[in-house]
């Protein structure tokens, strides 16, 4: 009997150690979920947020694109007015475009791609109107060297051996901004550029109306000029 009453002890003994251990798991486990379930809030309040700045940034830039939308019109219109003066015209704008403010930003950008090149057509015209004007001057006033100076053996001094030759014609060249260029030059200028606009306005009008009866610009005679007209510096100016 004794036996058994040591025995019955010993298992009750191991049982009471199990249980006991068993309840430090538990403890730790229910530790570890508290842990968890304070770091899963400071998650979702961090996704909150983040998913508030997201909403906030959506807005803001769906408000500055439609600002930008709004003022698309002006600003393809200022941009085609202020080409028009140089004699250029932009691009047609895809007015389907899905691209948003995006697509009005990639069209500014494939444009101002070609503005060098039409700022550089526009300086070399003006050059030569300037020149012409100037020549015409002279010519006008029975200058005697003009005609030796446009002969074919003339050869054109470098522009290192005309500093004191220009130091002497500042006065001259005053007089001819403030009498002549200003009053008359930039109105020749603007008349030119409008010209060529035309002209270039026209050449597309007439492709146009040969791709629509099936044929090819180079099937017609006169007509493989179609594209506007190219600016040169060679003695005349384009129009």
């Amino acid at each position: 009997m004794q036996e058994r009453i040591s025995l019955d002890e010993g298992v009750l003994e191991n049982l009471r150690g199990v249980v006991e251990r068993d309840a430090a798991k538990v403890t730790h486990l229910q530790t570890e979920v508290r842990q968890l379930k304070a770091d899963v809030k400071k998650k979702n309040d961090k996704i909150s947020d983040l998913e508030k700045e997201v909403e906030e940034d959506r807005a803001l830039w769906e408000s500055a694109s439609q600002d930008i939308l709004s003022k698309s019109t002006a600003i393809r219109e200022e941009y085609r007015r202020a080409l028009a003066s140089f004699g250029a015209e932009p691009s047609p704008f895809p007015e389907d475009s899905e691209g948003g403010a995006s697509g009005l930003l990639d069209w500014l950008q494939s444009e101002f791609e070609d503005l060098g090149q039409i700022l550089t057509s526009v300086s070399d015209n003006t050059a030569v109107v300037a020149c012409e004007s100037v020549l015409a001057i002279l010519a006008h006033e029975d200058c005697p060297e003009l005609e030796r100076i446009g002969a074919r053996d003339y050869v054109f001094p470098e522009p290192s051996d005309l500093v004191e030759d220009i130091a002497k014609i500042q006065a001259v060249k005053k007089s001819f901004l403030r009498k002549f260029w200003k009053v008359s030059g930039r109105e020749i200028v603007r008349e030119a550029a409008q010209q060529r606009l035309e002209a270039a306005k026209r050449a597309r009008e007439a492709a146009k109306d040969i791709v629509e009866e099936g044929l090819h610009p180079e099937d017609v005679g006169g007509c493989s000029g179609a594209s506007p007209p190219k600016d040169s510096v060679d003695g005349e100016t384009q129009v």
